[in-house]
C-alpha cells in the first residue's frame, strides 16, 4: 500500500550566511490510517488533489507587496501540487529569492550596492481526516524542534513564540534571528488541512549600512503582520476556494 510520507521544510542557519533550507526530509511514519490521495480521494485530499500551490496561495502576492519585492530571482515562483515539491505532502508555492530594497554604499567609483533578500515557502497540507491532520501538525512541530537542535548555530536565537491571530483549531509561530536575517515559521490547522509559511528576510540593508531604513517595515512589524494578518487572510482565501469546489 502506498502512503503519504512526511517531507517538511526546514529553517536553518548556514555557517557564514543567512539561508533557509526548504529541503524535503523524512518526518517519520505517516500518521496511522493515512493513505495516498490517489487511493482514497477522501476528505480535503479529494478537494485539493488537482490544486497547484501558487493558485491556492494567490502567487504570494500579498507577501510580495508587503515586503516591497522588486523582482523574483531564478525562474520565479516554484509552483507545486501534492507530491511535486520539496514538501511532498503539501501543495506549495515558494520563492528561492525575492529581491527587496537596494541601498548604495559609498560614492562614485567606490560605491557598491547592497540588496535585501527574502526566501519563502508556503504550503497547504490536506489530509483525509481531522485526526490525521492533527497528528501531522504535531509531527511538523516535532521536526521543527529537531531542526533547531541540529541546525541552529549559537548565534541563531528564538525571539518569540505564540499563536496565530484569527480562528484555528491549532496554531503556532516562532520568530528567530541571527547576524544575517530574521526567520519566521508559522503553521495553523483548520479541520483536516494545515497552512504554513517558512521564510527568512535579510536584515535591512540600509540599517546594516548605518543609513536610513530601506525596508517599508521593521522586523517586529513584519512578524506581527505575518502572524495577525497574512496567515489569517490566507486561511480565509483558501476556505473560499474550498467552498467554491464543493
Amino acid at each position: 500500500m502506498n502512503t503519504r510520507t512526511s517531507t517538511l521544510p526546514k529553517i536553518a542557519a548556514i555557517a557564514g550566511a543567512a539561508s533557509i533550507l526548504l529541503t524535503g526530509c523524512s518526518g517519520g511514519e505517516t500518521p496511522e490510517g493515512s493513505t495516498s490521495a490517489a487511493e482514497t480521494g477522501t476528505g480535503m485530499v479529494a478537494t485539493m488533489e488537482d490544486w497547484k500551490g501558487c493558485w491556492a496561495l494567490d502567487d504570494l502576492q500579498p507577501l510580495q507587496d508587503y515586503l516591497g519585492a522588486e523582482s523574483i530571482g531564478g525562474d520565479g515562483l516554484i509552483d507545486a501540487a501534492m507530491g511535486e515539491g520539496r514538501d511532498g505532502e503539501a501543495l506549495t508555492c515558494s520563492a528561492g529569492t525575492l529581491n527587496l530594497a537596494t541601498v548604495i554604499i559609498g560614492d562614485d567609483d567606490l560605491s557598491v550596492e547592497h540588496t535585501g533578500h527574502a526566501t519563502v515557502q508556503m504550503g497547504v497540507v490536506p489530509w483525509e481526516t481531522e485526526e490525521i491532520a492533527s497528528e501531522n501538525y504535531a509531527d511538523r512541530l516535532d521536526d521543527h524542534e529537531f531542526d533547531k537542535e541540529m541546525n541552529w548555530g549559537t548565534n541563531h536565537v528564538s525571539d518569540e513564540t505564540g499563536q496565530l491571530g484569527g480562528e484555528w483549531d491549532e496554531s503556532f509561530y516562532e520568530a528567530s534571528s541571527d547576524d544575517q536575517a530574521k526567520y519566521i515559521l508559522a503553521q495553523g490547522r483548520t479541520g483536516d488541512w494545515i497552512l504554513y509559511i517558512s521564510m527568512y528576510v535579510s536584515h535591512d540593508p540600509g540599517l546594516e549600512s548605518s543609513q536610513e531604513a530601506a525596508y517599508p517595515f521593521t522586523e517586529d512589524e513584519l512578524v506581527n503582520w505575518v502572524v495577525d494578518d497574512y496567515m489569517p487572510q490566507t486561511q480565509i482565501g483558501v476556505l473560499s476556494k474550498i467552498e467554491s469546489e464543493q
